[in-house]
């Protein structure tokens, strides 16, 4: 039976007898071995996010918010593009005789619009917190050549999330289908 302690090092269980099948990390009995505390590049730009983003611990969150996780995240260029093309899906099969086909015979139960957006959502769920890391790893690249000897108090500064950019997209993507439909 294993135990619910984590690895200090990688966030992943430790077994029995305290290593770390992940990472290598090993804690004995009477004092815990030193490792290397060098953060990675993802680290640094997530911050105390990191654990939870690798670990895919996120999955309620992005099937709520769907493309504007990126933008939660601060990648607001990729969230933005993103969530421009998943309303402009959902909006072609809203107004496309696609609509009867998905609608499997419940067109006036249940919008087929509906169902693109679960799908969109379902398949979401298992790939943004890897968008989220390889996003990570290139801001990481990109800031290090633009601030050179700053960018790691950027990060710190900058590392939080943000709803506010979710609120308001969302309620444009509100107003956008009030005024369309």
């Amino acid at each position: 039976m294993e135990s619910k302690e984590k690895c200090p090092k990688c966030g992943f269980h430790l077994t029995d007898n305290n290593y770390c099948v992940r990472c290598g990390y090993q804690k004995s009995t009477k004092t815990i071995e030193k490792y290397d505390n060098k953060l990675t590049q993802e680290e640094i730009v997530l911050g105390d996010s990191y654990q939870s983003i690798l670990h895919n611990e996120n999955g309620l969150k992005v099937f709520l918010m769907g493309p504007l996780y990126l933008c939660y995240r601060k990648f607001i260029l990729s969230g933005s593009i993103l969530f421009a093309l998943d309303i402009f899906i959902r909006y072609k099969v809203s107004t496309s005789d696609i609509s009867a086909l998905l609608s499997l015979g419940s067109y006036h139960e249940t919008p087929p619009v509906i169902f693109v957006w679960l799908l969109l959502r379902i398949l979401f769920v298992p790939f943004m917190d890897i968008i989220v890391l390889k996003l990570a790893k290139v801001k990481f690249n990109i800031l290090k050549k633009v601030l050179p000897n700053k960018y790691q108090e950027f990060f710190l500064k900058t590392n939080n999330k943000s709803l506010l950019i979710v609120i308001v997209y969302f309620i444009l993507e509100c107003m956008l289908w009030y005024y369309v439909f």
